[in-house]
């Protein structure tokens, strides 16, 4: 695996797909994905600002700069650049959906388990990683 992969597949972007914990919103409630059952439980919340895209409800499309760019990327194209600023590489965001805003569960002990979920998801994909760099 190269270091571009890794790169990509490390990219926030792309791992934020397996950070959306809900699946439906209807007013001031969100609906939980549940792993075990068909229908998820609604439980209240509040809104932030997408932390992913911060509010622009799209970002560029990680496969464009996830391994960076730089100065010379834009010299040696200059249709590339000015095509990149203005937002022709943009897609919607991988978190929000373009809605720029996340529902954040208010009972604390939704939040703790979402916490557990969000550490064990972030364990498995290290791992993933680490036997992706081994060629496994």
């Amino acid at each position: 695996m190269s270091i571009e992969d890794l790169n990509y597949y490390n990219d926030r972007r792309v791992t934020a797909v397996d950070e959306r914990w809900w699946d439906a919103i209807s007013g001031m409630e969100a609906r939980l994905i549940d792993d075990y059952t068909e229908s998820g439980t609604w439980v209240k919340v509040r809104f932030e600002v997408c932390p992913l895209c911060e509010g622009r409800g799209k970002h560029v499309n990680p496969s464009i700069d996830s391994n960076g760019l730089t100065a010379d990327d834009f010299d040696e194209d200059p249709d590339f650049a000015e095509g990149y600023f203005r937002g022709d590489y943009d897609v919607p965001c991988s978190l929000c959906r373009g809605e720029k805003i996340v529902p954040v569960p208010l009972d604390p002990a939704v939040l703790a388990d979402l916490e557990e979920r969000e550490r064990e998801r972030y364990e498995c994909q290290q791992e993933r990683l680490a036997e992706m760099r081994f060629g496994a």
